[in-house]
């Protein structure tokens, strides 16, 4: 049985890895942090708490770092021993699994099999290598590490901040007497280090295939997978088709039997069984079973679509519940709006919403139907079964089973030629 073991990650700018004045490790990776899909392997790796240690300041991580429990944040200078002294070690004879911030391929697996070995051996170091032949753990430019040891020998590390602190560290292991494992193991994912754009384009191509193929085996028809891309808290059923040119991110979940893409974006979305999604852009919001959204549809954060519906060309819907079986087909604009079943919108459909201060909301009851080029000025109730004429500025309640017209009357005048014909009669 494994005992508990607690990690460190190496953050900051002292190891060269800036882009843009920042830490790489903070910088964006399928819609991620490169130091989340680090945290997130030693987390389900098992570790019992992890310390991120840098010498910047700790504004620069709180964003990605807050709300995450069991993660410490540590700021160290050369010389330093932060975690130890902030009291992060239970026991100085805890087990601690050291690894670099900028190495989002490593795997839980990887690292299980690290602090299993080390265990298992008694070892009082334990390190993956990337080839045979070299007699201390590889801190190049050109390789991260993964590094598993017992905590007080970082006590004794000469310069804890530093990229060279695992070869310090072994370097007390030695003088010590004790046991330092070498494990070969040329495609271990902490040896994929980002240090600028270049190897970053690197990594990238190699997750993305490891995410496009881990849904595959699970019964998801990704069409092009060098053309799609998915994060890796995203969530597909089985029989659902990718088609090239999709970006899936953040926590989206999609269930089975879906056609999704062409060219689409989902952000954190959730979308039912059967849903068809094309040529369209669907942020932070809910589709139901059945509908169909696109082509070139934007549905905005905070939107509820129902079963069975219709979200077409052109059409935007911001911040609304629309029911199920409610038909909005093309070159509409939905915001802040309550909209029930079997609703039918006509064409150029207008949901005027703001009024340069205050957002309000509109209600469209069960069965309504609204004319081509209608304005709903916000607040308006359309009831039950009510009908708006096309052409219509509706600013006023509409009662159930009416017939709203606001335009002005057709007036036609016989006879008439404009001043320009006139002119060229003469």
């Amino acid at each position: 049985m494994i005992r508990e073991w607690k990690a460190i990650v190496m953050a900051g700018k002292n190891d060269g890895s800036v882009v843009e004045g920042k830490p790489i490790c903070l910088s964006q990776l399928l819609g991620m942090p490169v130091i989340q899909y680090v945290l997130d392997a030693l987390k389900e790796a098992g570790a019992k708490e992890i310390c991120v240690l840098s010498s910047e300041e700790p504004e620069e991580y709180e964003k990605v770092l807050e709300r995450q429990e069991g993660i410490w944040y540590l700021k160290g200078e050369k010389g330093s021993t932060p975690a130890k002294d902030a009291g992060f070690f239970d026991s100085l004879e805890e087990d601690v699994v050291m690894v670099s911030a900028n190495t989002p391929l490593l795997q839980a697996e990887e690292i299980k099999e690290l602090v299993c070995v080390h265990q298992e051996h008694g070892n009082a170091a334990t390190y993956y290598m990337p080839e045979a032949g070299a007699r201390t753990p590889v801190m190049s430019h050109e390789h991260g590490f993964c590094f598993c040891f017992r905590a007080n020998y970082l006590a004794d590390a000469l310069d804890a901040v530093s990229k060279y602190a695992a070869t310090n560290i072994l370097t007390r292991v030695v003088a010590d007497g004790g046991r330092a494992e070498q494990r070969i193991k040329p495609d271990c994912g902490a040896f994929d280090i980002i240090r600028n754009r270049v190897q970053m384009a690197a990594v990238l191509k190699k997750l993305q295939i490891r995410i496009n193929e881990k849904h595959m085996m699970e019964g998801v028809m990704i069409m092009s997978p060098e053309m799609t891309y998915i994060t890796p808290h995203t969530v597909i059923g089985k029989n659902t088709l990718i088609y090239p040119g999709t970006y899936l991110e953040g926590h989206t979940v999609i269930g089975e039997n879906c056609v999704i893409g062409p060219n689409s974006r989902l952000i954190s979305a959730q979308v039912k069984d059967g849903a068809e999604i094309t040529y369209s852009t669907v942020l932070e919001s809910e589709i139901g079973s059945g509908t169909h959204v696109g082509p070139y549809a934007y549905v905005r954060p905070g939107s509820r679509i129902g079963d069975d519906a219709k979200i077409g060309d052109f059409v935007e819907i911001k911040n609304s519940n629309i029911g199920n079986g409610t038909k909005i087909s093309h070159l509409t604009y939905v915001g802040d709006a309550d909209v029930g079943e079997r609703v039918n919108f006509g064409c150029g459909t207008v949901v005027v919403n703001y009024d340069g201060v205050h957002k309000h909301r509109t209600v469209i009851e069960n069965d309504a139907f609204i004319g081509c080029n209608t304005n709903l000025v916000s607040p308006v109730h359309v009831a039950e079964g009510a009908f708006t004429a096309a052409g219509s500025t509706i600013t006023e309640d509409v009662p159930a089973k009416n017939l709203a017209i606001a335009r002005a009357r057709q007036v036609n005048k016989g006879n008439w030629v404009s001043p320009k014909q006139k002119e060229q009669e003469q």
